[in-house]
């Protein structure tokens, strides 16, 4: 069973989690014959327990098979329709009871950041 899992891991893949990203880059590394040819290009190579997979299309995980599920900074970068299909990819990953955490920008402070408020470094 697939108890925990992360979505759009980057270059983050803890061991003992099932780690997912959407990137093309993973994906080319992947493939027998350019893969090994991509080592030296100056091109970060991802863990060996990062999966190509894609939260809005669906991770290939059953339904309702994780204990939790973790995102960080991935959300913020969807589309509403998507970020919408993605929130109800995870529910269906979840068992009852499981837990999702993700990770967002604080808009509050990016909002007084650009604004140049004195407050922005209060927090």
């Amino acid at each position: 069973m697939n108890e925990y899992i992360q979505f759009g891991c980057g270059l983050c893949a803890p061991p003992g989690w099932r780690n997912f990203d959407v990137s093309p880059t993973l994906r080319l590394q992947r493939l027998p014959l350019i893969g090994s040819r991509l080592h030296g290009k100056n091109i970060p190579f991802f863990p060996a327990n990062a999966e190509y997979g894609d939260i809005v299309e669906g991770l290939p995980v059953p339904f309702k098979s994780c204990r939790a599920v973790y995102c960080s900074h991935v959300l913020e970068h969807l589309a509403l329709d998507d970020f919408r299909i993605a929130l109800k990819n995870v529910y269906a990953c979840l068992q009852d009871g499981g837990v999702f955490r993700f990770v967002v920008p604080d808009l509050e402070i990016l909002a007084r950041n650009y604004l140049g408020s004195p407050e922005a470094d209060a927090s």
